[in-house]
């Protein structure tokens, strides 16, 4: 018989209470870690919106806004990116 979380297993154990710690432990890091991105997700959208440029295209808007944000360099052959302020690649 496979053992169910709170059932007894073949040899009539509980399941292991460490375990389930662990695994709580992950899925508590893990929702952390994806509402730290979106936060920082949201911030740059906050400023990708906000930044006084006449480049129109919103991929790369948010593009040279994370790049900003998060000090990030962009790869990229698009010469628009040298006078936003950002350190491009290629």
């Amino acid at each position: 018989m496979i053992g169910r979380r709170g059932h007894p297993g073949e040899n009539g154990a509980l399941a292991n209470p460490v375990s389930q710690d662990r695994s709580v432990k992950v899925t508590i890091h893990a929702a952390k870690t994806t509402l730290s991105q979106l936060i920082e997700r949201a911030h740059a959208a906050e400023h990708a919106g906000q930044l006084r440029i006449a480049h129109r295209d919103p991929v790369d808007r948010m593009l040279i806004a994370q790049a900003q944000t998060e000090d990030m360099w962009l790869v990229s052959n698009e010469n628009a990116f040298d006078s936003m302020g950002v350190r491009r690649y290629w």
